[in-house]
């Protein structure tokens, strides 16, 4: 018995070329767009949530500090709280990174882009701690970014500040 070739194919037969058509290429810009669309919202909600947050943290340590450096200087030393400028700002302190300013920070600046919309901490937004550390008045600090709010509270005995 023998054995026969299969018949060689022709050369004019056309090859698919390798690689995607246009088809694929909107469904992957297709599902692309969806995840994009579900993810963008949540992104923009994290990042509020993050500036009020550190905002938050940020007061928190400005009124640790203040207490401090009070306890040290066995003196008074104040704190001011601007709603309208969105700062806090020790009085008699210079600023950490450039000593030949007064120490403030603005909150509406990056990274926090938040506003302080209200404070029942001292009198019209000034905190005073005396020489062991108490302030005049305890209260609650109150910063909001992109629809999300935080507090701070100072605890008007200790003068420990707090972000629930």
């Amino acid at each position: 018995m023998s054995r026969r070739n299969p018949p060689p194919r022709p050369l004019s037969r056309r090859h698919k070329p390798a690689g995607f058509t246009y088809v694929d290429m909107l469904i992957v810009v297709l599902i692309t767009g969806v995840a994009a669309a579900t993810a963008i919202p949540r992104y923009a909600e994290a990042l509020s949530n993050h500036q009020v947050q550190a905002a938050a943290l940020r007061v928190k340590a400005e009124l640790e500090y203040a207490r401090r450096l009070a306890i040290a200087r066995s003196g008074n030393v104040a704190v001011q709280f601007s709603t309208t400028n969105h700062t806090c700002s020790i009085a008699g302190a210079t600023s950490l990174d450039r000593p030949d300013q007064p120490h403030s920070v603005a909150l509406s600046d990056s990274p926090y882009r938040a506003q302080l919309i209200s404070t029942t901490a001292g009198t019209n937004g000034l905190v005073t701690f005396d020489l062991q550390g108490r302030p005049d008045q305890g209260g609650v600090i109150t910063m909001t970014s992109g629809g999300r709010q935080r507090t701070v509270t100072l605890d008007g005995v200790t003068g420990r500040a707090s972000v629930p």
